[in-house]
């Protein structure tokens, strides 16, 4: 596989301690959706979203630390893929989001709704 280059609604999110989280935004709908993709290591390889996804959520993905176009820059540990991941969070401007997960992604997002519970 390989890495797609930065597109449009692409950017990149400073992590606390400087590292620099590559995201990219799909559609524009009322609700947030922040994919996190299965790893560690790998990054978000996912399409963009169809148009039933399209009219009720903006969809933000994230290449985690160390993986795709993010910085490789450690430390590599749970609990600062937990903060990396608020810091995401934290960018998309909502306090409330709807968290998708896939393989390791799944069990980061379980970690991090049990220690952030209201957002």
């Amino acid at each position: 596989m390989t890495i797609q280059p930065a597109g449009p609604g692409s950017e990149f999110v400073t992590a606390s301690d400087g590292v620099r989280l590559w995201t990219g935004r799909h559609a524009d709908g009322p609700i947030t959706v922040i994919k996190v993709h299965g790893g560690p290591g790998s990054w978000d390889e996912s399409p963009q979203p169809g148009p039933l996804l399209s009219r009720w959520a903006t969809l933000t993905c994230w290449d985690q630390r160390g993986a795709g176009r993010s910085d490789r820059v450690g430390p590599y540990s749970l609990a600062q893929s937990v903060a990396d991941l608020d810091a995401i969070r934290t960018h998309t401007g909502h306090e409330r989001v709807v968290l998708l997960g896939h393989s390791y992604g799944a069990h980061l997002a379980l970690i991090y709704a049990l220690t952030h519970p209201t957002t």
